[in-house]
């Protein structure tokens, strides 16, 4: 068969960007990062001081991202 093959392993990924003024959680933003990186379908977390955004990347086949939205304001 021609042409690309998507495998079993290959992962469906989606981002969301929120504001870190919309943030009300204690701790530093290392603190933040360290516990968006422990929730199971999180792969990856950029705090950008700058723009105050932070920047999630997650996998949607495991987790929608209402429940990340719902996990940072739990934070």
């Amino acid at each position: 068969m021609d042409g690309c093959q998507v495998g079993k392993d290959e992962k469906k990924m989606a981002s969301v960007k929120m504001g870190l003024e919309n943030l009300k959680c204690n701790g530093t933003y290392d603190e933040l990062k360290e516990a968006l990186l422990n929730v199971k379908g999180i792969v990856e977390v950029d705090v950008d001081l700058d723009l105050d955004t932070v920047f999630i990347d997650y996998e949607s086949d495991k987790i929608t991202q209402q429940q990340v939205l719902d996990r940072i304001a739990a934070l």
